[in-house]
């Protein structure tokens, strides 16, 4: 699959690093620590699993448009364990919906999610 690095984010401690990487339909991440050149974490990470958590839990408040492409990158390395992320995508009304969340790795979980004000574009 084709696809470009883009960005690197480093921890407080420049001891851990997120690359992140995305396509045209996807965005991804790595988890690297760098004093050992060991990659912590390394998966398969796709946000439209973030979506059916909150949709269910009733913390957005608009339905996603399922045919936009969503996009999503690292923002801050909190520990080896817990990372937060921003987000982007359209919902069903053309608005630009987008905000942060914390992903815990060990768990594959996904809290506090903070939206920002929707924006009209056009």
């Amino acid at each position: 699959m084709v696809g470009y690095f883009s960005g690197v984010v480093f921890d407080t401690n420049s001891s851990l690093a997120i690359i992140n990487y995305r396509g045209r339909m996807w965005s991804n991440f790595m988890l690297l620590d760098i004093n050992t050149g060991q990659v912590i974490y390394y998966e398969p990470f796709c946000f439209a699993d973030v979506i059916p958590l909150y949709q269910n839990k009733n913390m957005m408040n608009y339905e996603i448009n399922i045919n936009d492409v969503m996009v999503f990158s690292c923002d801050k390395i909190l520990d080896s364990d817990s990372i937060i992320f921003s987000y982007q995508v359209h919902d069903t009304n053309g608005y630009l919906q987008s905000g942060t969340f914390k992903y815990i790795i060990s768990s594959q979980t996904f809290l506090d999610l903070q939206e920002n004000e929707p924006e009209q574009e056009g």
